[in-house]
């Protein structure tokens, strides 16, 4: 877990939501707010800048909804 720097640099915000979003890093003291960069109805657990994250799984997904 890494702690926010948001106290120090506020800025540092929306670089915390980022690492969030697209690794799963989870930020201690960031407080609530949207996500970012993804869309707020992306999957939960899905962290797209991993390496063990299937594209693949997430098209087809997105195919049988459509």
């Amino acid at each position: 877990m890494i702690k926010t720097i948001t106290d120090i640099f506020p800025p540092a915000d929306i670089y915390e939501r980022e690492l969030e979003d697209l690794l799963g890093a989870k930020v201690d003291g960031l407080g609530d707010g949207k996500r970012y960069p993804l869309p707020d109805d992306w999957p939960k657990g899905e962290y797209p800048l991993r390496k063990d994250w299937k594209a693949a799984n997430k098209k087809k997904e997105t195919t049988q909804d459509a």
